[in-house]
């Protein structure tokens, strides 16, 4: 938010080096610049707060070599002026899972929590001395870890199918590392099976992870079975899903 305020700062600036038909340009112009370059004067002292933050914004002007890369179409482009100022930076290849799902926000936010393997799993637990017992309580078969419960678990594992079933995919689940490799190629594409592919994916780790909380901590008290499960996963895309998604339910 600081580089994001500092480059709309920087159109300000901008604002009065050239925008001249500006009635609060006028004005600075008669009273401070007086029609010099903005970039070879300094802030007069007795000028208010936030004129002195707008003049200081020059050195950027001055460190950029002008206002030339910051112009697009005739305009002052403030995307730009945040790119020069925070720099470069690699994209996550993930961002297309999230970014542009259509997903409830709390399945994105887990979604993502274990996309960096961050959720709170009887196998971390163990690791921090917080339980004894790392096994999955949903299948008792092998540690609970994010690659296991998603959707390497056995009974994890017949809601995707079901999904990739449904939306007629021709493979088979795997662990989380492997669906998350698929998923993020599939989000590369723009007809309406994959989007909606993504929503099931957010929606299905979501709803597991519930699902596997409520086993532990109230000894399951609901019992749902992975078809009933997956009949709320769907019914939660299809309301969130947009008009031409909505020929896959």
């Amino acid at each position: 938010m600081l580089i994001w305020n500092k480059a709309a700062v920087c159109k300000l600036l901008w604002a009065i080096s050239c925008k001249k038909d500006k009635l609060w340009v006028k004005w600075i112009d008669a009273y401070y610049t007086k029609g010099r370059d903005i970039t070879s004067i300094s802030c007069p002292a007795n000028s208010s707060w936030a004129l002195r933050k707008i003049f200081e914004c020059s050195q950027i002007i001055i460190s950029a070599s002008g206002w030339d890369r910051f112009i697009k179409k005739g305009s002052f482009s403030i995307k730009e002026m945040y790119k020069h100022l925070h720099g470069d930076f690699v994209k996550v290849p993930w961002s297309r899972v999230l970014c542009q799902n259509l997903a409830s926000p709390r399945s994105l936010f887990i979604s993502w929590l274990a996309m960096h393997n961050r959720l709170p799993t009887r196998a971390r637990l163990t690791m921090w001395g917080v339980v004894d017992n790392s096994s999955c309580c949903l299948c008792n078969t092998a540690p609970e870890t994010v690659g296991h419960l998603f959707f390497e678990c056995a009974w994890s594992s017949q809601i995707w199918t079901m999904v990739l079933a449904h939306l007629h995919f021709q493979r088979g689940p795997g662990n989380f590392t492997n669906e998350l490799a698929w998923i993020m190629k599939s989000a590369k594409k723009k007809a309406a099976k994959h989007q909606v592919a993504l929503m099931f994916f957010a929606e299905c780790v979501y709803a597991i992870w519930l699902h596997r909380n409520d086993h532990i901590f109230n000894q399951g008290s609901k019992t749902v079975s992975a078809a009933q499960l997956f009949r709320d996963i769907r019914f939660k895309v299809a309301c969130r899903c947009r008009e031409e998604m909505r020929k896959f339910f």
